[in-house]
């Protein structure tokens, strides 16, 4: 067994490297951006890619590579039912629906004079979104239909940045900087990661041409993260900011499992089974019926989630303490499928 792990920076791939390495499994490092990436993986039969949404190069074709790789008979992490729908709000939408899950009532529209119409006849407040987006980056709650109206022109003339503001959220960034070392550690990056954020507007298409605008649910006061991977399911609670309504990229948050309710987790369960996903992310808020609703969902998140858990649910719901790390439990996955597979084969020779 062979596994080939894409070499990024501030991702997965550091830990991944280190675990072939105490473990004693044959890898290399690749560049999956590379124009012969095929023929360089034809003899691995596992490759690990933490591909994300702030490489805008990922945002244009790793879907597209991804698809390509799983046809060569790799077992690919993230595959296709796990990442298609990656930061693509859009796509989520009808995913979702397609499958019964219970989402927050969503409207889209891709014709102006039917988003104005829906403006005309509708109540606010509504969320507005963009397709792409984290950390909340282009959500904002439309107060009123004139607020709806403008936001409508702009979808349907010169758009929207796909990126946001550079500096929007910039106070709570430095209010949970924990040291004077992690200070400086980001300002070091401040230079490379402004110019990765103008790059990534500049070479990812303006948002425009539809509006997309979705329920807005009171007396949230925080939403619910639960991390399938696998059998196992983990959680964390995250409190609103300050003087808003979003919950997403706050960084405050707590992992007292004994707080989350367990319909979270069941849901989450129950739509990775059916998306056939490797594992998946989702932002769960209480409905106007006092009942789960999936705000959204993403294959991949920071791995402090997983490490600041205080353990996990296994598909019964029984609770199992302990410190694990999403990167082991991907690469134990992994290394479980391409045995499954290669059982599979056998039998069937």
């Amino acid at each position: 067994m062979k596994v080939a792990i894409h070499k990024g920076s501030h991702d997965y791939s550091d830990r991944w490297i280190s675990l072939c390495q105490d473990i004693g499994i044959n890898y290399s490092t690749v560049n999956c951006f590379d124009n012969d990436i095929v023929n360089k993986l034809r003899d691995h039969q596992i490759l690990l890619w933490h591909w994300r949404w702030i490489h805008p190069e990922s945002q244009i074709v790793a879907k597209q590579i991804v698809l390509a790789l799983q046809n060569l008979n790799i077992c690919v992490y993230p595959d296709v039912n796990t990442c298609w729908h990656y930061d693509d709000k859009i796509g989520q939408k009808y995913l979702l629906e397609a499958i019964g899950a219970p989402t927050i009532p969503t409207y889209i529209f891709y014709d102006k004079f039917e988003a104005l119409q829906f403006i005309k006849n509708t109540k606010f407040p509504k969320v507005f979104k963009l397709r792409c987006g984290s950390a909340s980056a282009n959500v904002h709650l439309i107060k009123t239909k004139n607020e709806a109206e403008r936001i409508c022109k702009i979808a349907f003339s010169t758009g929207f940045k796909p990126m946001g503001s550079f500096l929007g959220d910039i106070s709570i960034k430095i209010k949970h900087i924990d040291s004077s070392y992690e200070f400086f550690q980001k300002l070091k990056r401040l230079p490379a990661s402004l110019r990765n954020f103008i790059y990534a507007n500049h070479l990812i298409p303006r948002q425009k041409g539809y509006v997309f605008f979705q329920e807005f649910l009171p007396g949230n006061n925080t939403d619910t993260r639960i991390t399938v991977v696998g059998n196992k399911a983990f959680g964390a609670i995250r409190y609103v900011r300050k003087n808003d309504f979003r919950a997403s990229g706050s960084g405050v948050r707590e992992y007292s499992h004994e707080k989350i309710d367990l319909r979270f987790v069941e849901t989450a369960f129950q739509v990775t089974k059916k998306l056939k996903a490797q594992s998946l992310a989702f932002d769960f808020l209480i409905g106007l019926n006092n009942e789960p609703r999936i705000c959204e969902i993403s294959y991949c998140l920071p791995n402090f989630a997983i490490s600041e858990s205080e353990g996990y649910w296994d598909t019964d719901l029984n609770w199992h303490p302990g410190t694990f790390y999403i990167e082991d439990l991907i690469m134990e996955k992994m290394i479980e499928e391409f045995k499954f597979r290669q059982a599979r084969g056998s039998r069937e020779v």
